[in-house]
């Protein structure tokens, strides 16, 4: 492993930074940081599944070797996301395998933290790949946002003020820190579970271990900070 370097922690830590300049330059509750911290947590969320799956097949070369069912499970798992990879398997799908191949029933459509990525994902394909957004769009983004906006995390949409100029999409209501924060923490949940379900399986030398304890505490330390 000499010579790697793994991205996902500080494309993770970066978007909590993002969180918090929300906070400090928010007007009326709104900043544009919070597009940057969704943009970011999506990608860190891509990047760790890339990390732990690198990590894990370069392990393969290691001396002594262990003599561990769980380590050679985890290894032809690691090759399996790396090859999805290399066939640009997109990161939502990624995971569905991951949960699949790990036998872990956190990660799944149907429950948090993968119950948010899904949207999280969604919003951050709708920034990248921007386009004019109508204020009478009931798109899937739109529809997120909706969503989003029953939970707190950010207003709803001013139906009064749709034909005037200062009509609001739902590109403009979402960029609140509080869906920023969301945002960033379901990407760590996300990336807690998957390191989780593979330390279950197998470690070497507490390396996967690390990382979990990593994530943890980068919970538990952005909780009490905001």
């Amino acid at each position: 492993m000499a010579g790697t370097h793994f991205y996902s922690g500080g494309l993770l830590e970066r978007a909590y930074k993002s969180v918090e300049r929300t906070r400090e330059n928010a007007v009326k509750n709104l900043s544009d940081d919070a597009l940057v911290a969704i943009i970011l947590a999506a990608s860190a969320a891509e990047c760790f599944i890339n990390d732990m799956a690198g990590l894990v097949t370069s392990l393969a070369n290691v001396s002594p070797h262990p003599d561990d069912p769980g380590f050679e499970r985890l290894i032809k798992i690691g090759e399996a996301l790396e090859s999805l990879e290399k066939e640009n398997v997109g990161i939502l799908p990624k995971y569905r395998v991951a949960a699949l191949l790990l036998d872990s029933k956190a990660i799944d459509d149907g429950k948090e933290p993968m119950q948010s990525f899904v949207q999280v994902s969604s919003l951050r394909n709708g920034i990248v790949h921007a386009r004019p957004v109508s204020t009478e769009e009931k798109s899937k983004y739109a529809t997120i946002v909706a969503n989003l906006a029953q939970r707190g995390l950010c207003k709803k949409i001013d139906e009064a003020r749709k034909n005037t100029m200062d009509a609001e999409t739902w590109w403009v209501v979402m960029r609140t820190p509080e869906l920023a924060h969301w945002a960033v923490r379901t990407a760590n949940e996300l990336m807690l579970q998957l390191v989780t379900a593979m330390a279950a399986i197998g470690d070497y030398q507490g390396l996967i271990a690390g990382f979990r304890e990593q994530l943890r505490s980068l919970l538990v330390l952005r909780a009490r900070t905001w």
